[in-house]
């Protein structure tokens, strides 16, 4: 019924003995649109020596895919899938650009690094609570448009998007549970005049975090 996400597109950068790590993160909804966003990245950083990523898609967080690029295994991926695992995010993805500086930084060090740039592109982008909301529209008259619109306003619901005829068409999208008891309010206020037509549910952001 919810989940956490990124809210939008973040990065950041980590310097450790002159080793670069570009971290960058983004809000996805499926494996190829990641791919598509890693391929970017790499065209764009053809020169630099690794582009690691983690991401996690789906609500129910069921697809995770990591890849250490090169790097020794363990070392980059799977602590970067930890930050995605460890925030409780869903169809995010995080990408750190390595440009190696001539030194070695050793098992721990890359573990480190990875980590601290995958965390701060996350801070960066903000997270979010994406909330399921059932949606459905409701023909009313003009007689109960204003006692519908006040129902809303002293019930904190999100004032529904509204298309004027000869009635007027209003758009609902309420929290998941929620629509029975603002459909039976409508139907009392309407004296049962009231006509929906259902729509398909959709999730939206609700709150931010932080």
């Amino acid at each position: 019924m919810r989940y956490y996400t990124l809210l939008g597109e973040g990065h950041s950068e980590v310097v450790d003995r002159k080793s670069r790590f570009l971290g960058a993160a983004f809000p996805v909804s499926s494996q190829e649109r990641a791919q598509e966003i890693i391929r970017d990245i790499r065209q764009e950083h053809y020169k630099a020596r690794h582009n690691t990523y983690a991401m996690i898609i789906g609500e129910d967080g069921m697809l995770t895919r990591s890849s250490d690029d090169g790097e020794p295994s363990g070392t980059a991926g799977a602590p970067m899938l930890q930050v995605l695992d460890g925030a409780g995010l869903k169809n995010a993805l995080v990408v750190v650009t390595r440009y190696f500086g001539g030194t070695l930084l050793g098992t721990g060090g890359l573990i480190r690094a990875y980590t601290q740039a995958a965390k701060e592109a996350v801070d960066d982008a903000g997270i979010g609570v994406m909330t399921l909301h059932s949606c459905f529209k409701a023909v009313i008259s003009y007689q109960v448009l204003d006692k519908v619109l006040y129902y809303v306003k002293q019930q904190g619901l999100s004032e529904p998007e509204a298309v004027y005829g000869s009635d007027v068409e209003l758009t609902f999208s309420v929290e998941a549970g929620m629509e029975d008891s603002v459909k039976n309010a409508l139907v009392q206020m309407s004296s049962g005049t009231v006509v929906f037509d259902e729509l398909p549910p959709r999730y939206e952001a609700s709150r931010l975090l932080g």
